[in-house]
């Protein structure tokens, strides 16, 4: 009777080893499925090198009119004159940056004009073969009116 009993509790213990084995695997599964996936992105096979930061100051001058008749983003260009010298040798493209629209006197008070975020084209627009380097902004604000000038 007790190798009966022996084997009865051996026989218990591996079917308890298993069913534990069993849910051990089931929780790790599960887990799988719940972890985060690799959603990174490939490495670029070109090194990107910083620039900047700049701090351009200029007027708003006319452009190509482009950006707002053709492409529905109207964009504020600066004058050539803010950039000559100070730029040149950059990485043409198109950057993250902050803008401020000075107009008239405004800002020489105690609260200075809002500060907006922007996109900033630095290149020569080779879908349009220009000729000069411009550096234009999309200020992410909606403007009731142009601000040339400013």
């Amino acid at each position: 009777a007790t190798k009966e009993l022996v084997a009865a509790q051996e026989k218990k213990a591996a079917a308890d080893k298993q069913q534990q084995e069993q849910k051990d695997k089931a929780a790790a599964a599960k887990a799988e499925d719940a972890a985060p996936k690799d959603t990174s992105i490939p490495p670029i096979d070109r090194q990107l090198r910083p620039i900047g930061p700049y701090k351009l100051k200029g007027e708003v001058v006319k452009g190509f009119g482009r950006g707002s008749s053709e492409l529905g983003w109207p964009t504020a260009n600066l004058d050539p004159a803010a950039f000559k010298g100070k730029i040149d040798d950059s990485e043409e493209g198109v950057y993250i940056a902050w803008a401020q629209v000075v107009r008239g006197g405004e800002g020489s008070g105690a609260t200075p004009p809002p500060v907006f975020k922007s996109l900033v084209s630095v290149g020569w627009n080779p879908a349009y073969d220009n000729t000069e380097k411009t550096v234009e902004a999309y200020v992410c604000e909606k403007f009731s009116e142009n601000f040339y000038g400013a």
